[in-house]
Formats: structure tokens, sequence, C-alpha cells
């Protein structure tokens, strides 16, 4: 939720700047960098996809201070991180191959 607050507030501070030239310049530079460091944490494993390493990106783009840390580790538990990814990314590749071998079809085991 902090990281799309952070992109929509850079994106409005972007739009309210004065018009002193005709192009405002923007980049996905930031974005792409952050999905590159992702893909480079996946990349030993073929099979996985997206999985919820995903919300590491949002630790790529902001401070990590040691208050930050504690209130994430305190406030957020592995289910709710569970949940979020069946929910939001569903199964990887290797979770189909799985459950294809093996009968199982429930998402999060």
């Amino acid at each position: 939720m902090q990281f799309k607050f952070d992109i929509l507030v850079y994106f409005h501070m972007t739009l309210a700047l004065p018009r002193v030239f005709n192009t405002i310049v923007c980049t996905s530079d930031i974005l792409e960098s952050a999905f590159g460091k992702y893909k480079n944490y996946v990349s030993c494993n073929p099979m996985a996809g997206i999985t919820a390493l995903v919300l590491c990106i949002a630790a790529f783009t902001c401070p990590l201070t040691p208050q930050v840390i504690t209130e994430a580790l305190e406030q957020i538990r592995e289910q709710d991180v569970t949940r979020w990814a069946c929910i939001y990314l569903g199964p990887t590749l290797l979770k189909k191959r799985r459950d294809a071998f093996s009968g199982s079809q429930k998402c999060g085991e």
C-alpha cells in the first residue's frame, strides 16, 4: 500500500509542476530497475515465475529503517502474505506442475 501511495504522490507532484516546458520528462527507469532486481532474484529458478517475493520491490524503493522493519515484522504474518499471493498471483509454474502430478488443486499449500 505504501508503494502505491508513494507512486501516486510522485505522479501528482509531477503533474503539479509549473508548465515551464511543453514536455514533462517522466521515466520508468526506477520501476524498470526495481523489476530488474526482482527478476535477478528469481532468475535462479525458471519455474518460480512471479511469487510473493515480488513484495520485495517496495523494499528496493524506500528507506528501510529499523523502525520500518520492526513494524513490518510485528504487523504482517506469513499467512497474510500467503493469502495475498494466492489471491493476486496464483500458483507458480512449479506449483501447477506439482499439482498436476499429485492431483491437488488448492492454492497456498
